[in-house]
């Protein structure tokens, strides 16, 4: 029962550990001492004469490499990353000034036993990649995939805290490389290779349907990755971020205006503008003159001045009417009358 309900094994751990004890037993020391003198007494120490009796061992019987399991296909790039998980752990190596002459004699040592026919040195790229140790736990998931899937999804196994931190991180890594290598930029890069490799096994992006008997989502996880490197774009360009984020918060609050206008829609904005600044005053002055007279006392007596006004008006229009008809109806008499005395002349 004990045994039923331990984690399940991690097969990439356990390869590591098949490689490490099979190559570190007692071997032939003249490639390591040779390696040693041409590098300086600064290599003469228990740690680095143990680490290169395990690569130069594993280099010389790669060919009876144990299998990886669910993954052997990619063996010699697998071998790789194990040469640099060593390498990334032995103390100062990486920053030693040494340390290009040192791939130099590792990749020596490789065309010795002709296995460069067979295996590229892969391990000088991963190393100086800044990306290594996604790519290595890229493959470390695609190994351990099958083993968690069956423990906890189909057995439905007890998730405990330890594994399902794992399952999350390889998720996040997952679908980060599944991000990244959208971009044409990165489609070559080693990560993206290493995407590419643990598809072709694992098709119809199977490695994201692993639930951790469901206790992992995986809808969670990607929106939190789409978050890390929206993040990420922001500290790499800060005007950029600022201008989306101001754009973005525009958008929010103006919805109607977050387009950008063009000289035609901003010319009639402008007439519209313009016209509605004369139109509405004008308007409330109107409106306010007829409130005034219309409901006021002082409207009632500007009524009535205004229609004694328009009387007199009238009068004044009747008298100068009256006069003008009888100023021109005298006339019409005198000249009548003059008319006839003209016309009179007795012979």
């Amino acid at each position: 029962m004990l045994f039923s309900d331990s984690p399940p094994p991690r097969l990439s751990v356990k390869y590591y550990k098949q490689v490490d004890n099979r190559y570190s037993r007692e071997n032939d020391d003249s490639k390591c001492n040779q390696l040693i003198s041409e590098l300086g007494n600064e290599f003469k120490n228990d740690n680095f004469r143990l680490f290169c009796k395990k690569i130069t061992g594993a280099i010389g019987e790669y060919s009876v490499m144990p299998t990886l399991v669910n993954l052997d296909k990619y063996r010699c790039k697998y071998f790789n990353l194990w040469i640099c998980d060593h390498i990334s752990k032995l103390s100062g190596m990486l920053n030693n000034p040494k340390f290009n002459d040192f791939k130099t004699k590792i990749t020596n040592i490789w065309k010795e036993n002709n296995l460069d026919s067979t295996c590229t040195w892969h391990f000088i790229s991963y190393i100086d990649d800044s990306d290594y140790d996604k790519i290595k736990k890229l493959y470390d998931y695609a190994i351990n995939y099958h083993t968690f899937k069956s423990y906890f999804d189909i057995r439905n196994k007890p998730c405990n805290t330890e594994d399902k931190n794992y399952i999350e991180e390889s998720l996040r890594i997952y679908e980060e490389a599944k991000h990244k290598c959208k971009s044409v930029s990165d489609a070559k890069s080693l990560l993206c290779t290493a995407l590419k490799d643990v598809q072709s096994e694992y098709k119809n992006d199977e490695l994201s349907t692993i639930t951790c008997n469901g206790e992992i989502s995986i809808d969670k996880i990607r929106a939190e990755v789409q978050r890390s490197l929206t993040e990420q774009q922001v500290e790499l360009n800060p005007q950029a971020g600022a201008l989306q984020t101001d754009g973005d918060q525009s958008e929010i609050e103006n919805p109607v205006q977050s387009h950008e206008s063009t000289p035609e829609e901003t010319s009639s904005f402008s007439n519209t503008q313009k016209a509605t600044t004369v139109v509405f005053p004008l308007f409330g002055i109107l409106l306010s003159f007829f409130l005034f007279y219309k409901f006021t006392p002082a409207g009632t007596w500007l009524h009535s001045h205004l229609q004694s006004k328009k009387n007199v008006s009238f009068n004044l229009n009747e008298e100068e009417t009256h006069d003008l008809l009888e100023n021109t109806h005298n006339s019409i008499i005198e000249n009548s009358n003059t008319h006839h005395l003209v016309g009179y002349h007795p012979s």
